[in-house]
């Protein structure tokens, strides 16, 4: 059972996470690990938001989503497997 994340089988799910990868053994190949992450604090303290950004999403984790659900629309919609009943065995049912 998938718990979340990419459809099992999704090819995009393995290239990102090889270029994570990548990514991961250029910067330790050019130890520029500190330097970048010491530039991300500083623009951080500089008031860029999107540095902050990166970083509460990297301590705290991204928030959540919200979707507003509300909505005048009053129709249901049904979804089955099993064949329509017909007219005649719907209002059988009913009664």
């Amino acid at each position: 059972m998938n718990k979340g994340g990419a459809p099992k089988g999704n090819q995009n799910a393995k290239k990102g996470a090889m270029l994570s990868s990548r990514l991961r053994k250029r910067l330790e190949e050019r130890a520029k690990q500190d330097e970048i992450v010491d530039q991300l604090i500083d623009k951080a303290c500089e008031g860029d938001l999107s540095a902050i950004k990166e970083i509460f999403d990297r301590l705290d984790g991204k928030p959540k989503q919200s979707i507003d659900l509300e909505s005048n629309n009053t129709h249901q919609y049904v979804i089955s497997d099993s064949p329509m009943p017909t007219v005649d065995e719907w209002v059988k049912e009913q009664e």
